[in-house]
């Protein structure tokens, strides 16, 4: 399985999972009575969208392949597998959003999130030829700052300005 993927459909999987991210996030923006997690969530969308513009950009400038398999549906076979791993791919947001009874709580999905993509982004990057790592490896660098934006919010709900706290970087 040397190089099942191209950049390409890493990148496709990649604005999937970010759709859902958005859902979800709007969703929580919406059950919140905190102003300060609303304007929060709905930043992060706003951030998703800004991700999603920027890979179909990507899309748009790199090539497109059909992915080799050495037995038939390896491919397709793997890809399932691995995104079965995926918070999001296994549960409905309805139920993530039942289990969430805190500002704290909606935080800490948003981070198991942020934590599967970045894991299934680790993944499939040992697949992808190398001349496309550079793309996936940008993925990547996104994704971690996803994760510290959201830890420093987890570390700022206690605190005063949490606006100005989301948005440090």
């Amino acid at each position: 399985m040397a190089n099942l993927f191209c950049a390409s459909e890493v990148i496709e999987i990649n604005i999937e999972a970010r759709k859902k991210a958005i859902d979800f996030f709007k969703k929580v923006s919406k059950r919140t009575k905190s102003p300060e997690i609303k304007e929060a969530f709905n930043y992060l969308a706003t951030e998703e969208e800004k991700h999603i513009d920027s890979l179909k950009q990507v899309l748009q400038k790199i090539e497109i392949c059909q992915p080799f398999e050495a037995y038939q549906d390896e491919y397709s076979l793997y890809v399932e597998a691995l995104l079965k791993r995926h918070t999001f791919n296994n549960v409905k947001i309805s139920d993530l959003l039942k289990k969430i009874k805190t500002n704290a709580d909606a935080v800490d999905t948003a981070i198991e999130y942020e934590k599967d993509a970045l894991l299934i982004l680790y993944e499939m990057k040992n697949f992808v030829r190398k001349p496309e790592l550079k793309i996936i490896r940008k993925l990547i660098k996104a994704t971690q700052d996803d994760i510290n934006r959201l830890y420093n919010l987890k570390k700022c709900l206690t605190g005063k300005d949490l606006k100005s706290c989301l948005l440090k970087r």
